[in-house]
């Protein structure tokens, strides 16, 4: 299992990363500033790495015991992976 993280819901303000209270958990420099031209698109891909993580496993366990999810729990988990790229590809 992986090591802990923060927990809670990573937000995107501008390029920074930031989860309530702990504060700033990554900030994506701009070309200027000595990162990437990709800066906004490396920084919505940091901000959805819990919620990606958690559909991961999800997607992981249903694919090893598929008898233990229903057709409506199978949904939700593709729903969920289906809103995480959503979020990184920036349509939402």
């Amino acid at each position: 299992m992986m090591e802990n993280f923060t927990k809670g819901k990573w937000e995107l303000k501008g390029l920074k990363i930031v989860v309530s209270p702990n504060g700033i958990i990554a900030l994506c420099p701009t070309p200027q500033q000595g990162g990437t031209f990709e800066c906004s698109a490396n920084a919505r891909l940091i901000a959805a790495a819990p919620e990606m993580y958690e559909a991961l496993k999800d997607l992981y366990n249903l694919r090893n015991h598929p008898d233990n999810y229903t057709m409506q729990e199978t949904l939700d988990i593709l729903e969920r992976v289906e809103a995480v790229l959503a979020s990184i590809e920036g349509g939402k």
